[in-house]
């Protein structure tokens, strides 16, 4: 059968309707209001016991279960001192919580008390609380769990006491962030690896550190978006030399049971594939090998 044609139609912006509690409005403001001055209050009595000169502190935010968290209106875009560093989901369907960690500065201490308030008291136009969709959303607020709440693999992959080689992403690329990332590494006498991968708005680092020397990192800096194990690369491989490589290959193709007649077909659309490798050969026919233009082979 000849196949169909059917015009590319873009996805609908509007999307699904947010989950969003209906909250009963003086309780939930009285209780955000009281959660954020502790979880204020907890961070700033953890700097002074560390002696930590630090610029601002972390806050998490948490929805309800199966609900939405409104966390495009948690970062501050226009200051640059309000910044959403992560966000990360815990649980499935129903039961997923959904969970943002915040840096703000000390001098912006009031941005979302201001906000809570104004939910308390000021109405829309509509004669809804102002702020109600971000409000509402906010099940709690609590201070940031050192390592956790920046944690973005499972937490099984989060260091013991063992030094294990993590990636630190910075909430920034600039070099006064960086400089000053690495003169706590060495003040701390973290090992670490030589230079960083930067990204817009977020640089990362690697170093080998335990639990223990994350949480001094988090608690010592205000520059920490995530933690992430470091992965193993292919590095190994790539500075193989081709005899010792054919050696894996002949090895692997010894352990590899392959369906000679499978039921599952996959389509790789690339700009070229080696058909002839030992390790494809087995799977790869050159019959299904096609390309756009019949003249540039296959």
């Amino acid at each position: 059968d000849h196949p169909s044609l059917t015009n590319f139609t873009s996805i609908s912006s509007m999307g699904a309707k947010m989950r969003i509690p209906d909250r009963d409005r003086e309780a939930h403001s009285k209780y955000l209001l009281g959660r954020l001055n502790l979880a204020w209050q907890q961070a700033e009595n953890k700097q002074a016991v560390i002696h930590a000169v630090r610029e601002g502190v972390y806050i998490e935010f948490k929805s309800d279960p199966g609900a939405d968290l409104v966390t495009k209106s948690l970062d501050d875009m226009r200051s640059k001192q309000v910044r959403l560093l992560n966000v990360r989901t815990e649980g499935k369907g129903e039961a997923a919580v959904t969970y943002a960690t915040v840096y703000v500065a000390n001098e912006k201490k009031n941005h979302f008390l201001d906000k809570i308030q104004e939910y308390a008291e000021k109405d829309l136009k509509s004669g809804k609380p102002k702020n109600a969709t971000l409000i509402n959303s906010i099940a709690d607020i609590r201070e940031a769990v050192l390592v956790e709440s920046f944690w973005q693999d499972t937490k099984e992959l989060i260091p013991s006491e063992e030094k294990t080689w993590c990636e630190v992403w910075l909430s920034s690329e600039a070099d006064a962030v960086i400089q000053r990332f690495e003169e706590i590494l060495d003040r701390e006498e973290i090992e670490k690896a030589k230079g960083t991968i930067r990204f817009p708005e977020r640089t990362v680092k690697l170093i080998l550190a335990n639990k223990s020397q994350l949480e001094r990192l988090t608690a010592l800096s205000d520059d920490i978006a995530e933690y992430r194990r470091a992965k193993e690369t292919a590095l190994f491989w790539v500075e193989m030399e081709n005899k010792e490589q054919a050696q894996w290959v002949r090895d692997l193709l010894q352990r590899c049971k392959v369906e000679p007649d499978p039921k599952v077909a996959i389509c790789v659309l690339d700009t070229g594939i080696n058909y002839g490798h030992p390790l494809l050969a087995l799977v790869l026919k050159s019959a299904d090998c096609q390309s756009v233009d019949p003249g540039w082979g296959i």
